[in-house]
């Protein structure tokens, strides 16, 4: 199956997300959202969902449901990553390098846009040391256990 393009996954997933009242906005990243995706690829997806809107209860878990209708709509392999549960990182990520492609509310993205940014600026000299580190186990062969000396 030849993979899907980000203006077709924009189109069969506008009407979607639309329906659905608990997504307030979407992103999609990875290989589709940069172009450059082969005929091994999934297509990422990205949603922020507004709490209130969530359903009680479902069967195997809201995640495992929505992610199935995405793969049925998109008919191919899907990722999906709730940006209310990501890491500092993931959401970082997404939103320097994803593309928009469903907004129910540009104040709660702009919201979360500006707190992800100011999160990821705090982690952003923490994360520098942790690189540092796992560089220096890597070139001498340590990794896992033990104290690097």
């Amino acid at each position: 199956m030849s993979p899907l393009n980000a203006d077709q996954v924009k189109f069969r997933l506008d009407g979607f997300f639309e329906t659905r009242h608990e997504v307030i906005f979407a992103y999609l990243f990875g290989s589709v959202a940069r172009g450059n995706a082969g005929p091994l690829s999934d297509i990422d997806i990205a949603v922020y969902l507004d709490p209130l809107q969530l359903p009680k209860k479902t069967g195997y878990g809201f995640h495992s449901e929505l992610l199935v209708e995405l793969q049925a709509l998109l008919a191919n392999d899907t990722d999906l990553v709730l940006l209310n549960q990501a890491s500092t990182v993931t959401k970082y990520q997404v939103i320097k390098n994803g593309m928009l492609i469903f907004c129910r509310s540009e104040e709660s993205r702009r919201d979360f846009h500006d707190h992800t940014v100011k999160a990821y600026l705090d982690l952003k000299p923490l994360l520098k040391v942790q690189r540092f580190y796992l560089q220096k186990r890597l070139a001498t062969g340590i990794f896992g256990g033990g104290n690097v000396g």
